[in-house]
């Protein structure tokens, strides 16, 4: 029906409609519409809606609402839905806990990280609690900062590295997800340097003979802690061995899911042996060096675990080491890994060989085509390791050491 100028005497006049609603726009306010049905006459304003579809919404009865305030009504209605459409709501940015357990399900989990059980540590005990709640978007560098301050000083600066590689990977992964959002995360941040935090401490030939007798006084941990200088392989690797993955003298190390090397398959000398022989067995236990009571590693009820007690054991280590060398510097057990590596050399164990042994993975050309186990090579280095380790715990009577014929390893 054509727009024509509604007024309070023209709208009294209108008749019911019996066969449905008839519509009356209004020729001043162009959006404002008079419904007119059987029983009522209702006021309505059509208008666009931010899809671009034409919507209307009542707003009142008529007479109860008179000509003048629907226009009013009317205007104040078009109003706010042109500004909806011109400034359409943003949606609530994303809090820093959506994106973080994004960042876990996508990058961590469905990846089979080694590391995954560490890094959501970190995110649900540290970031979360500081971040959680908070817009994603709205930390900034100066928070973590901040955050990292205060982990340096309550834990230590490796603490505070460890806790910035998370946060770095979480915004440098939303970054790559969301072309508006830059990293806050910048040069100089951390707090340690890698050439600082590398080790380089080995364990003298007095250290070593004095560590092995103290290690008779150690039971378990005395006789793990021997097996760790002389196979050279990480704490884990030799605290988890079984008695079924040692066959003939071969030790079969067992390698998980994304695992960095191992020396794979070593062939044991007869001093590494005797170690692993001596220990007892205890019931329904696997391990060669199992934990000191049942459900240590694996939970009430469960079988006895693999030896885990390191932390108190090395103090009563250390105790009895400065009994007889009261300033010794500290040391950790990694270090004997690093202290069997340097024997070999000094054993005449050629380098490549050697870094076989550790399971360090071979750079270059000779990694990838180089295939060849190297077994044999490297039972003759820990054999030839074994034997310079016995000489140091074993001097000769006049303390001096012959020198034997370098073989080649």
């Amino acid at each position: 029906m054509p727009a024509k100028r509604l007024t309070e005497l023209s709208v009294s006049t209108l008749k019911p409609s019996p066969r449905g609603p008839v519509d009356y726009y209004d020729a001043v306010e162009r959006r404002l519409v008079l419904r007119v049905g059987k029983t009522s006459k209702v006021w309505r304003v059509v208008f666009r809606n931010s899809g671009g579809k034409i919507r209307s919404e009542g707003i009142g009865r008529w007479p109860e609402l008179d000509v003048k305030n629907a226009r009013i009504k009317a205007a104040a209605l078009k109003s706010a839905a042109r500004e909806r459409i011109e400034n359409p709501p943003v949606p609530p940015e994303p809090s820093f806990r959506e994106i973080a357990e994004g960042y876990l399900q996508r990058n961590v989990d469905a990846r089979g990280l080694r590391s995954a059980r560490q890094i959501r540590r970190y995110v649900e005990n540290v970031l979360n609690l500081e971040f959680g709640d908070r817009p994603f978007v709205s930390v900034r560098r100066g928070d973590i900062v901040r955050l990292l301050d205060r982990i340096e000083d309550e834990r230590g600066a490796g603490a505070a590295d460890g806790i910035l590689a998370v946060i770095r990977q979480i915004a440098f992964w939303h970054q790559a997800r969301d072309e508006a959002y830059h990293s806050p995360i910048a040069r100089g941040m951390r707090r340690t340097r890698p050439a600082e935090r590398r080790r380089k401490r080995i364990l003298t030939d007095l250290e070593i003979r004095t560590m092995w007798e103290a290690c008779d006084k150690l039971g378990v941990f005395g006789a793990l802690t021997k097996t760790l200088l002389l196979t050279t392989q990480r704490r884990t690797k030799v605290s988890t061995m079984k008695w079924s993955d040692i066959e003939d003298g071969v030790w079969t190390i067992a390698v998980a899911h994304r695992e960095k090397g191992t020396g794979e398959k070593l062939t044991l000398p007869k001093l590494t042996r005797d170690i692993i022989e001596a220990q007892p067995v205890v019931d329904e236990c696997p391990y060669v060096f199992p934990a000191s009571r049942e459900g240590r590693r694996d939970g009430p009820g469960q079988d006895f675990g693999s030896f885990s007690a390191f932390g108190q054991n090395k103090d009563a280590l250390d105790a009895i080491m400065r009994e007889t060398i009261p300033n010794m510097a500290p040391w950790i057990l990694h270090d004997l890994r690093r202290t069997g590596r340097s024997l070999m050399s000094r054993a005449g164990v050629r380098s490549e060989i050697s870094e076989r042994v550790l399971g360090h993975q071979i750079i270059g050309v000779e990694g990838v085509y180089d295939r060849h186990d190297y077994i044999e090579q490297r039972a003759h280095a820990l054999k030839k390791l074994a034997a310079l380790v016995a000489r140091i715990i074993n001097p000769p009577a006049n303390n001096v050491v012959g020198i034997e014929r370098r073989e080649l390893a």
